[in-house]
């Protein structure tokens, strides 16, 4: 039979590991941003994080913050509102890849377009996700995949 001193220190074990834990909403709150239901809250409603996963050219693990291209416009609803977003690129390249391919995927073109008017309207928010997002997920670089005319935010701190 375990002593009830044994007892009472693995109690404080598991009390420390639970409070060492590290949450996605304790992180973003570190940030100023307010994460909830798997959604960050920004300025213009809930909207999905924005770094993405990387695929097999770059891998996995290098996560990628992509904008609209081309010059078209693209139409947005987030919490029941219509926002028109422009495309970063000053020209309209015959052949562009930017413009076909997988971008043609509704989900895509939607997170793109968010991610485009999140920058373009909020940059020291969409700053503050990606540092966050970094954080939590324990990397620390990210691919800026962006037409011609798109400024990159310095995310040093």
């Amino acid at each position: 039979m375990k002593s009830k001193a044994a007892k009472m220190n693995r109690n404080d074990k598991s009390r420390k590991t639970a409070a060492k834990r590290i949450t996605k909403k304790s992180v973003y709150a570190k940030y100023g941003l307010e994460f909830k239901n798997d959604k960050i809250m920004s300025p213009i409603g809930p909207v999905p994080e924005l770094l993405k996963a990387g695929n097999d050219k770059t891998g996995k693990l290098v996560y990628t913050f992509s904008v609209l291209p081309g010059t078209g416009y693209f139409e947005i609803e987030i919490d029941g509102k219509i926002i028109v977003v422009k495309g970063t690129c000053c020209c309209d390249c015959i052949g562009c890849y930017a413009k076909t391919g997988r971008y043609n995927c509704d989900n895509v073109l939607h997170s793109m377009a968010v991610n485009t008017f999140l920058v373009n309207n909020y940059p020291d928010f969409v700053k503050r996700c990606i540092m966050a997002q970094l954080e939590y997920i324990g990397r620390g670089e990210v691919r800026i995949h962006a037409a011609v005319l798109f400024t990159v935010i310095l995310l040093k701190t």
